[in-house]
């Protein structure tokens, strides 16, 4: 019996010591390679990111099987993922895209925003408070990217994307119409202004991604995709990267 305890107890402090090496071991988020700027540095190596990261809706569709995607991802040699918020969605057919996983089932998908009792969305669903965060959406960030980092993968999150024209646009829920907050009713480009109504809850939504992945170390963020195509300014991006930076000041690394 004394025997069995001890190995028991040994075995214990085993897990322990190594659950602590290994949080030691990926104390440093991946970063800028100190040396040679066009290399990461991630988990004390130089890194270049490759994958083939065109399921941009795998957060948010609940139909994709993100485990499978994974395990493809690292059994093909990649390191890389890319996934949207939700901030941007398409609708099927958009781009000729089979299967596009931006464009999810009505009733299957997740946003940023908790739902409300107002019915009326676009997608089918009720209107969004954009004040209120979606705990269950949150759960399925953290659980991806907890998922990502057993397989060595970086998970790009990509917070907002150029929004193409306004059949695009009519998905959002950042557009007036799916949403009680009474905010972003100025159409697709001025979504983006950096003196516009949207902006503090874009700030927010940075934030709060930003605190929900503080303790993941295979992270790095893109503030817009193809700003360009919208012409999205740079002040507008400053800001957010800003929103960034200083939601990070209290972050242990």
């Amino acid at each position: 019996m004394t025997e069995n305890l001890t190995a028991r107890r040994l075995a214990r402090s085993l897990v322990a010591c190594l659950a602590l090496s290994c949080s030691a071991a990926f104390s440093q988020p991946i970063q800028l390679h100190p040396d040679n700027g066009r290399y990461f540095l991630y988990r004390g190596k130089p890194v270049v990111l490759m994958g083939s990261t065109e399921h941009y809706g795998a957060l948010i569709n609940l139909d994709f099987d993100y485990i499978r995607y994974l395990d493809e991802t690292r059994a093909c040699g990649l390191n890389l993922v890319r996934i949207f918020t939700g901030t941007y969605r398409e609708n099927a057919g958009a781009f000729n895209i089979p299967d596009n996983t931006l464009s999810p089932l009505s009733g299957r998908s997740v946003a940023p925003w908790k739902r409300t009792a107002t019915a009326g969305a676009a997608d089918g669903g009720n209107r969004f408070d954009l004040g209120q965060w979606d705990a269950a959406y949150f759960h399925r960030l953290r659980d991806f990217t907890s998922e990502a980092s057993k397989r060595g993968i970086v998970v790009e999150l990509t917070f907002f994307s150029s929004i193409y024209d306004d059949t695009l646009w009519a998905l959002s829920p950042m557009n007036a119409a799916n949403h009680i907050n009474g905010v972003g009713a100025g159409g697709r480009i001025a979504a983006f202004s950096p003196t516009g109504d949207l902006l503090p809850f874009q700030k927010a939504l940075a934030r709060k991604c930003a605190t929900e992945l503080k303790d993941f170390d295979n992270v790095i963020y893109e503030i817009c995709n193809e700003p360009y195509q919208a012409g999205i300014s740079k002040t507008w991006e400053n800001q957010i990267i800003d929103e960034l930076v200083a939601s990070e000041q209290g972050f242990p690394n």
